[in-house]
């Protein structure tokens, strides 16, 4: 049985691009080394080395003859290039003759097995290790060890800090500005430290690297250097079956690094101070012995490998050295340039995941919005409206980042890019302050951030409303859902649609948390808020108004993904199955021909189904029917078959949605969506897009459906709420949760059985409800449910 925290890639097989970039990405919270540069010991393929967290560069760049701004996130100096040769060698870049990548995720290390043939035949046996530290955010170590099979002599190493990096891991963003470094100096100090400075080319941000390569053998040191790049030389005598050792110690900061004098002082001190690799290898460990403890999930089924990378890569994306700074969740976490660093809504479906395993860490995510609410409130005004406008993509600042045109491969064709129009973005900020709130009873975040982002985007859908007298309700029009596809009417001017069943619906309901919030906080708090933002008795009252009274379209008996849905044409399905055996990208596809994914009902990924992902089936039908609609049993599963049948699956979200969906109607199709996004990164299903970076929302979905989803797990109304539906594939889920001040909540589900077990402390009990039956729970007891 394979080693579920060992994942291995051998060989060079361009059809695994996936598995290899899934596994090449070692990292923590502040900074993520991936891949390799040219001249390390590696695959031979390019990648950029380091992202750093938050940083990005404003760039200009034209496109279809159109000047085009964007932010994109810096690709910091690559602190990996290391090569070596034999003496009167050529300086190995790769391919290997042979090799083996092995990323072991209990302790965060990646290990490098290659055999190397130069041009005279003389073969080199390499181990290389690379960790970036956990205990130790700033530094970063790559042992290299080097054993000559057939040959002895002077071995040569080159070891490197490259600041001529450049942002081109994108085939498709190559025509924008793609180089957001600009050299500051570089060379070797008195202590012998490596040293490399670089400057972000339109911001005030500062880059420094220090590096101390060393060998178990003494070695003749010697220098090189030019602007923007820095080497040590180490020559070393090798024998035949003798292990040579070099290790490569590297620190890095920045001028956003707090409690430092500068950059470079403060990475030549941690550098200098740095243990053995050894050393940092037991404390790195350490500190992931202690992550992994804090979110254990042991599943009875044959995942376990892809389910422990994935939660690899949200903890070295957003660990416990993110809480300290001003950075959100990108799209594609820190390990590539697709969407170049920009958030998105994603953390929607990563918050849900850290709630109630790391509540500190989204804690810290609804800080960074917190603190980009007064963007939220500037777009607002700008679209003449009140309250918060969140942007679809946002980065450093907070402002609207969504690029205006967007490229078709198979066109060719540059198009008009409608994607800002998605302002569902801004439920998902008060979806996640509220389930936050119910995970954790933070009052203190409530009273002091969330309550005030909560009113403002309750205001904006108060604002964005408008009355529609011929129906006697009110609409939200203009707006794009989350399926994407859909951005116009075929058969109107103006970009945009009216009324998103899901958008209507999330805006209903964030009214209504908005009072709830009000009525949270103590009466002094309250009062102080409606004073500061102006909020009378007459807004409350609209708002009451409009959040039962919002348009909710249906046709043929299901929720319309959007008012006119109905009116669309079928798509002739067998016909384009049949032509095109992926139909991920439809609309590429129609566009392509001169057509319009707008002219038919066909959709990217769930739309109107995301209510069924973010409330219970009786949530929904309550919501539903506060707005007038008296939603029956049957109206999931009519809605679910209906757009099943019409989805393509275009996003690696829709696997984690329809998986969830289906749970109660269909658990063996609900187990197929659920392996599909579990993996949907290491077997890169969306063909190529791995290499761009990885899917941070669709991994922690595809966890939470183990933590939530399959055990039926809810927090709301002051409870746990539990009713699971385990599939056949899954025999038996375990896990660890942190709820409300505990840190030790255990819950086991198994065929029979529910058997919640809180560790004993000083914290107040906890209230269970299961199918009807209620339970409180005091620290130190443990009470078993019969199913």
């Amino acid at each position: 049985m394979p080693d579920p925290w060992t994942l291995r890639y051998q060989g060079f097989d361009p059809d695994e691009e996936g598995l290899r970039e899934a596994l090449c990405a070692v990292g923590n919270g502040y900074l993520v080394s991936r891949g390799a540069a040219p001249e390390s010991v590696a695959d031979g393929v390019h990648y950029p080395g380091t992202y750093l967290a938050g940083c990005y560069d404003r760039a200009e760049s034209t496109v279809a003859g159109r000047t085009v701004t964007n932010e994109d996130l810096v690709n910091c100096p690559n602190w990996l290039p290391l090569t070596f040769r034999p003496a009167d060698g050529a300086w190995f870049a790769g391919p290997p003759a042979e090799q083996t990548v092995e990323l072991d995720l209990r302790r965060g290390v990646l290990t490098r097995s290659a055999l190397v043939v130069d041009e005279r035949g003389r073969r080199t046996r390499l181990v290389q290790r690379r960790l970036v530290s956990q205990a130790r955010p700033h530094l970063l170590a790559l042992e290299s060890t080097f054993t000559p099979e057939n040959w002895s002599g002077p071995l040569e190493v080159r070891s490197a800090l490259d600041g001529v990096v450049t942002n081109t891991g994108v085939l498709r963003y190559r025509g924008l500005t793609a180089r957001h470094l600009v050299p500051a100096g570089q060379g070797v100090d008195e202590a012998g430290l490596l040293w490399l400075a670089a400057d972000a080319a339109n911001s005030p941000l500062r880059i420094a690297l220090c590096a101390r390569t060393s060998a178990d053998r003494a070695a003749r040191v010697s220098t090189e250097s030019r602007e923007g790049w820095a080497a040590h030389h180490l020559t070393l005598d090798a024998e035949q079956g003798r292990p040579v050792t070099v290790t490569k110690t590297v620190a890095v900061h920045t001028s956003r690094d707090r409690a430092i004098e500068t950059p470079l002082r403060a990475s030549r001190q941690l550098v200098a101070e740095a243990g053995s690799f050894d050393q940092l290898l037991a404390e790195h460990a350490l500190r992931w012995a202690e992550l992994w403890r804090h979110c254990r999930i042991e599943a009875d089924f044959d995942g376990a490998g892809p389910l422990h990378l994935n939660l690899f890569h949200l903890l070295q994306t957003h660990s416990e050295h993110s809480v300290d700074l001003d950075v959100g969740i990108p799209a594609r976490g820190l390990h590539g340039e697709a969407y170049r660093g920009h958030v998105f809504w994603d953390e929607l479906f990563v918050l849900r995941l850290l709630n109630l395993c790391f509540p500190e860490l989204a804690r810290a995510v609804l800080r960074y919005r917190h603190r980009r609410l007064d963007a939220a409130r500037r777009q607002a005004r700008e679209l003449g409206l009140r309250g918060a406008a969140y942007p679809w993509q946002s980065a450093a600042d907070g402002r609207e980042e969504s690029q205006q045109l967007h490229l078709n491969p198979l066109s060719g064709r540059w198009l008009p890019d409608h994607s800002h129009l998605q302002r569902h973005v801004g439920s998902a900020v008060a979806y996640n302050i509220w389930q936050y709130y119910q995970s954790t009873g933070d009052r203190e975040f409530l009273a002091l951030a969330g309550a005030e982002m909560l009113l403002e985007i309750a205001r904006f859908w108060s604002s964005a409303a408008r009355y529609d007298r011929s129906r006697g309700h009110w609409s939200i029009r203009g707006v794009l859902g989350p399926d994407e596809y859909h951005d116009a009417y075929p058969w109107a001017a103006r970009p945009g649609l009216d009324d998103n069943a899901y958008t209507n619906v999330l805006a209903s309901w964030v009214l209504a948390r908005a009072q709830d919030a009000l009525d949270v906080l103590p009466g002094y708090r309250r009062a102080e808020l409606r004073e500061r933002l102006a909020l009378d008795d007459l807004e409350l009252d609209r708002w009451q108004e409009v959040g039962r009274h919002l348009h909710v379209p249906f046709h043929d008996g299901v929720l319309s993904q959007f008012d006119g849905y109905g009116r669309l044409a079928e798509l002739d399905w067998e016909s384009y199955r049949h032509r095109y055996p992926d139909l991920r990208r439809l609309d590429r596809i129609l566009e392509a021909e001169g057509d319009t994914v707008n002219r038919y009902k066909a959709s990217k990924q769930a739309d109107a189904l995301m209510l069924w992902y973010l409330f219970s089936a009786r949530e929904v039908r309550d919501l539903l029917r506060r707005l007038g609609h008296p939603a029956g049993h049957e109206l999931l599963r009519r809605t679910s078959d209906y757009y099943l049948r019409r989805t393509v699956h275009g996003s690696t979200l829709s696997s984690v949605v329809h998986a969830w969906v289906l749970t109660r109607s269909d658990r063996r199709a609900s187990w197929r969506y659920f392996r599909d996004a579990l993996v949907a990164d290491l077997r890169d299903h969306q063909h190529g897009t791995t290499a761009e970076g990885v899917h941070l929302g669709a991994m922690a979905g595809a966890v939470d459906l183990l933590q939530r989803c399959y055990t039926g797990l809810e927090v709301r109304e002051d409870a746990l709420w539990l009713d699971p539906h385990l599939p056949s594939a899954l025999g038996r889920l375990e896990l660890d949760l942190r709820y409300r001040g505990h840190w030790g909540l255990t819950i086991a589900v198994d065929r029979r059985t529910v058997t919640v077990s809180l560790r004993a402390d000083r914290q107040e009990p906890v209230r269970i409800r299961l199918r009807g039956t209620e339970a409180t729970i005091g620290p130190g007891e443990t009470r078993r449910f019969h199913l």
